[in-house]
């Protein structure tokens, strides 16, 4: 396909495949950095997306199935094998006797950081391939497409 065509393609493809194109080239990014510092994180990205939102105070599974816009079934699953790997733990809910919370270990508190820095790090080497206010101005629109996903 000409440089032209494949131009074209793009102008006229749907904002969700190009959002979708966009985060490929993210996680390719971040597997870059991962591969520079020899890093083998043991955790897929549903994985690491999970325990970067499970907070060290706890909270009820049935409610990051709700903020992650997962179901139960899936969510536990992958706090199964979180918990497994010493990365979160459940305990009895302190307001609820019947209810469970999960929440993370320092161990996973450790994970979540290193997956923040290696994000960061991928965040700015993207950012550096484009205008400084073209990035920040794509920033905030991402931002607002996702903070209107969680309401």
């Amino acid at each position: 396909m000409s440089e032209a065509a494949a131009a074209e393609a793009v102008q006229h493809d749907h904002l969700f495949r190009l959002l979708e194109q966009a985060g490929r080239r993210f996680r390719a990014e971040f597997g870059a950095v991962l591969a520079e510092r020899r890093l083998d994180l043991p955790l897929s990205g549903s994985r690491a997306r999970v325990l970067q939102h499970v907070p060290a105070t706890g909270v009820r599974p049935t409610e990051l199935a709700a903020a992650l816009h997962m179901t139960k079934q899936s969510l536990g699953e992958l706090l199964a094998d979180l918990e497994a790997s010493g990365l979160v733990e459940r305990r009895p809910d302190p307001t609820d006797g019947r209810a469970w919370q999960v929440r993370t270990t320092r161990r996973g508190r450790r994970m979540s950081a290193l997956v923040d820095g290696i994000a960061r790090e991928a965040e700015e080497r993207l950012a550096s391939s484009f205008d400084a206010d073209d990035f920040a101005a794509f920033r905030r629109v991402v931002t607002a497409l996702a903070s209107e996903a969680v309401r």
